[in-house]
């Protein structure tokens, strides 16, 4: 279960990379996450590691995140792995960026075929995406708000 999202955020496209590459910024933008913290405070690089911390309904939630693509300024991809209660949980997410002068469109992917999800949650969520107000829209939302607004 692929799903997909996309937003033009008017900004130049080395802001928004900042702003996206940014760890401690994550629960300001990214879905559900509530913290971030990584071993070393080495920069982000392809085969980097963090820890996320996501809230869903009343239980939080760590999961392990491996960076699995890294071009400064093009794209970021990461695999997310968690436990859930009916086993482990993977989910990749990638953003790319598609610059333009000073606006910037970024498409962001989150594969959930290896998430455990049961088929009737498959396609409620599908439904949401379609039709609804999705978490990942919402994140690219905030992303925005965060870099537009003026300093």
């Amino acid at each position: 279960m692929l799903l997909r999202y996309s937003i033009l955020i008017h900004a130049r496209p080395d802001q928004v990379w900042k702003v996206l590459t940014e760890l401690q910024r994550f629960p300001e933008w990214l879905p559900k996450c509530t913290g971030v913290w990584t071993e070393d405070e080495a920069p982000l690089s392809e085969g980097a590691r963090f820890k996320l911390e996501r809230r869903w309904k009343q239980d939080t939630r760590v999961s392990d995140v491996t960076i699995t693509r890294y071009h400064p300024g093009e794209c970021l991809c990461w695999s997310e792995n968690m436990q859930t209660k009916t086993g482990p949980s993977i989910v990749r997410e990638q953003f790319q960026l598609r610059p333009k002068a000073t606006r910037c469109r970024i498409q962001h992917h989150v594969d959930l075929s290896e998430a455990g999800i049961p088929l009737w949650a498959q396609v409620f969520i599908s439904l949401i995406h379609l039709f609804g107000s999705p978490a990942g829209k919402k994140g690219l939302m905030r992303l925005k708000e965060l870099i537009e607004q003026p300093s």
